[in-house]
């Protein structure tokens, strides 16, 4: 029976601790893989190591449970989750650099066009005044609004893609970068929170336990039908000798 009640009680610990064990693996395992990414890029080969010592550190931090220790473990929590976050939102950056290289370069395209559109009219418009004093313009002024009407079908057509362009980043996409981001924040809280949960059920256990191995060495408490509570020889013990009993059984 004892054995039985021993195996009942570390089945029961072993599910008290599965599911957040398991929801820190498998956060850490998540985390991990974008931060390895991240650190690697940045350091080279020991990238892996930088980011599986914070990640270490982290959690050791937040074990501890002192207030300094929080301190610490969110300093180190927030450089962990630097990586993953960069990891996820480089792709917008990117296309957001991207777009704004291409509109800049359509903006200069426009002024340059503008320019040349009005070079092209005031150059037609000395030509016209020239051929009405002499002959021997035409040339010139077909060859010039020949020019003049290149550039302004050019420049409609960049003020028309201008109007009509679509960001290459839409609304959705916007929408699941920020769905990863906060995802990665809350799998972080979760692993905090988890080892949280850990750390306050082990000293509730080892009570638990030390109490249990300790009730037979105290015996069976005096009964009335056994012996006087006033007798000398069947007393209770002290508090402080029930107190030694139970760290001895529990030492055990």
């Amino acid at each position: 029976m004892e054995h039985e009640a021993v195996a009942m009680k570390r089945i029961e610990r072993l599910r008290a601790v599965s599911a957040p064990t398991a929801l820190i693996v498998g956060g850490v395992a998540l985390l991990q893989w974008h931060s390895i990414r991240f650190w690697s890029a940045q350091v080279g080969a020991t990238g892996w190591a930088w980011s599986v010592l914070l990640e270490g550190v982290a959690l050791w931090l937040w074990y501890r449970g002192r207030l300094a220790m929080r301190l610490l473990g969110l300093i180190a929590s927030t450089l962990l989750l630097a990586g993953p976050l960069y990891q996820v939102g480089m792709p917008l950056a990117q296309e957001l650099g991207a777009a704004n290289a291409a509109g800049a370069a359509r903006a200069r395209t426009v002024t340059l066009l503008v320019g040349r559109v009005a070079s092209l009219k005031q150059q037609l418009s000395t030509y016209l005044d020239n051929s009405r004093s002499r002959s021997g313009w035409l040339p010139a002024i077909a060859r010039t609004e020949h020019e003049l009407k290149e550039a302004e079908t050019e420049l409609r057509a960049l003020y028309t893609a201008r109007r009509e362009s679509v960001p290459q980043l839409g609304n959705v996409r916007h929408a699941v970068i920020a769905m990863q981001a906060v995802a990665l924040l809350l799998f972080q809280v979760t692993n905090i929170l988890a080892l949280r949960t850990l750390a306050e059920r082990e000293p509730r256990t080892c009570e638990r336990e030390a109490l249990g191995a300790a009730a037979p060495a105290l015996g069976p408490p005096a009964t009335e039908a056994s012996a006087p509570l006033s007798a000398p020889d069947t007393a209770l013990p002290e508090p402080s000798a029930r107190l030694a009993a139970v760290l001895k059984a529990w030492r055990r």
